[in-house]
Formats: structure tokens, C-alpha cells, sequence
């Protein structure tokens, strides 16, 4: 006899991971209320590569990779209107993707978060993968 499961719905990611601007403090203003809005879970990273494009950073995830990406991840809002938001603004140059993001204070959350498209320059990588408020044209 084949015993019937009901199917298991997969949530979708409530967390997000930032690395540059939409870190606590150096957003811009034209997206800083909707970054106020998200509650800081901690710190953490993913494994990747950070580059600096002048006025933002880009990260290009890679679970394989040797180099990590740091930032804080945030609970988001239920509601979704603040993913769609930030989707805005993040544009197409970045995909939404679920990472694995390994917390500082211990734990790992899957989080979204914004993998950059393009083909950065080695030139442009961000040794020890923190972008900081120094690196913000």
C-alpha cells in the first residue's frame, strides 16, 4: 500500500543578506526607509567574491569558493512589498538568490541576496570581502 503525504510547502526565504548599501547606515535615500523597515538579525557570510564598482559593491556568490562575503542579515517584513522594493532598486544588474549565510554568532540561515550579473575585473575585488563606508564614492 502507498501511504499519501500531503506536499510540503517550501517557505520562501524570510531573511536577506546585505553587503553594501543596504547595510545600517549607508543606504541611500532613496531606499534607506524601506532598510529601516528590516530588523537586524547579526552579521554573517557567504562564500564568494566582493568586488568594489565605485559608488556600490557586487558580490558573485560561489558556495565553492575559498573567499567569503561579509554583511548583516535581516528579517524581512511578511508583507513582501519591501523585497519588491529593494528588487526595484537593486535593478537588473543584480539576480535575487537564495545563499546560505553563515552567522557570526553561530548558525547558518538560508537568506536572500543580490549576486551581481556582470563580469567585474580582477582589479576590482575587494580583498577580505568587507566593503565599507571608506570604499562608498
Amino acid at each position: 500500500m502507498i501511504a499519501w503525504h500531503e506536499p510540503r510547502l517550501i517557505p520562501m526565504s524570510v531573511y536577506l543578506f546585505a553587503y553594501g548599501t543596504l547595510r545600517p547606515g549607508l543606504a541611500p535615500e532613496e531606499i534607506a526607509p524601506v532598510v529601516e523597515r528590516l530588523r537586524p538579525v547579526g552579521e554573517g557570510f557567504a562564500f564568494g567574491k566582493l568586488f568594489d564598482l565605485g559608488a556600490y559593491p557586487a558580490a558573485v556568490f560561489d558556495p565553492g569558493s575559498a573567499c567569503c562575503v561579509f554583511g548583516v542579515v535581516y528579517e524581512l517584513p511578511q508583507n513582501g512589498e519591501s523585497l519588491r522594493q529593494l528588487d526595484a532598486y537593486e535593478g537588473e544588474e543584480f539576480a535575487r538568490t537564495e545563499q546560505l549565510v553563515t552567522l557570526v554568532a553561530g548558525g547558518v540561515l538560508s537568506c536572500w541576496a543580490y549576486d551581481y550579473q556582470g563580469k567585474p575585473g580582477a582589479e576590482r575585488f575587494v580583498e577580505g570581502g568587507r566593503w565599507t563606508k571608506a570604499h562608498k564614492a
